[in-house]
């Protein structure tokens, strides 16, 4: 079972490296969590400080790699060299799970005139 479409967001992430030297910066893995298909698509596992892909911004520890330069990430390796082979613009397709801290919470008490004791920042 992998994350409903719908709790995802993809978008693209452009890197631009000036030649076939430049360090991208990202190391990928093939990992699962409990509930995710076991043919899940290479993570970021790690964004190294002086990498472009963290010095853009847009990345993050967990998302995952959709495609580089419009080919399919099929797993870490392959990811891996396609984006260190490119050169130039390099864009990666990402899925990032979205993430809500927005929640609701019903308290009901029976006596209105008992304090709940909380607070609320």
């Amino acid at each position: 079972m992998s994350i409903p479409p719908e709790r995802t967001v993809e978008k693209m992430v452009v890197i631009t490296k000036t030649d076939a030297s430049s360090m991208v910066g990202m190391t990928l893995a093939m990992f699962t969590r409990e509930g995710d298909n076991p043919e899940a698509l290479p993570r970021i596992h790690h964004l190294h400080e002086a990498g472009l892909a963290a010095a853009s911004g847009q990345l993050q520890i967990d998302d995952i790699l959709v495609s580089v330069n419009g080919v399919d990430a099929q797993n870490d390796v392959v990811a891996s060299k396609l984006i260190r082979d490119a050169q130039g613009e390099i864009i990666l397709k990402i899925r990032r799970p979205i993430v809500s801290s927005d929640f609701v919470v019903t308290l009901n008490r029976a006596d209105t005139s008992m304090r709940l004791g909380i607070s609320a920042v």
